[in-house]
């Protein structure tokens, strides 16, 4: 029993070993839609699914432990299957344990970069990582403990198939053809988006949803 554990223990290991040997490279290919890397899709959320989703995070979120407005630092670091992105604390607004002007990381329990199948996808809770210097309103559930790790990383508060990370600016979201019948769609063409979407309904329901938060927590949008 005790040699299943320890093994078990060693893999998990190596995974976040191999993982973060190779994060410079899911980064790039990222960064870099061209023709010397291989295109990334992202999955966008249909509006049925949109309005059922929304609906429960109306009810969900209150009961998050932190609610917190952050500053975009870095760009998401992905280690295969999990992802975190360095953010900068902007203000508590519900709370206790971080302060202004703190770095930590952000995690989210449906963020990922699968490489291991083609074409590659990115899984983002169908809404897009912070960009650098740009303001978020963000739930949090809580630290995570991590040995040897210097900077704190707090896991998003998901209870949906949407990450709860809210853009402090307006968008234009695009809404390009889906690939093949699937949900599936080129983050190149949608990088841009906060929010990804196969339809117009989908994404009008994330914004009410955003807006009715906002009014909340006394937040406007730039």
């Amino acid at each position: 029993m005790k040699k299943i554990f320890y093994t078990t223990i060693l893999l998990f290991l190596l995974t976040i070993i191999w993982g973060m040997s190779k994060k410079n490279t899911y980064t790039d290919i990222l960064n870099n839609q061209d023709s010397h890397n291989p295109e990334v899709y992202v999955a966008g959320i249909s509006g049925e699914m949109a309005i059922e989703t929304c609906e429960k995070m109306r009810k969900d979120l209150s009961a998050a432990a932190l609610v917190v407005k952050v500053k975009g630092k870095e760009k998401t670091e992905y280690f295969g299957r999990t992802a975190r992105q360095l953010v900068e604390v902007v203000e508590v607004l519900k709370g206790e344990g971080l302060l202004q002007g703190e770095e930590v990381y952000l995690t989210g329990e449906h963020w990922s970069l699968i490489t291991y199948a083609s074409p590659y996808s990115m899984e983002r809770g169908f809404v897009n990582e912070c960009k650098r210097d740009k303001e978020y309103l963000v739930f949090l559930q809580g630290e995570i403990e991590f040995i040897n790790e210097t900077v704190p990383i707090y896991e998003l508060y998901t209870t949906t198939l949407i990450s709860p990370v809210f853009s402090c600016e307006e968008h234009i979201n695009i809404i390009p053809q889906p690939v093949g019948g699937t949900t599936y769609m080129k983050y190149g063409d949608v990088k841009d988006n906060e929010f990804f979407s196969v339809d117009e309904k989908g994404v009008r329901v994330f914004l009410e949803l955003k807006k009715e938060i906002f009014k909340q927590y006394g937040i406007s949008v730039t």
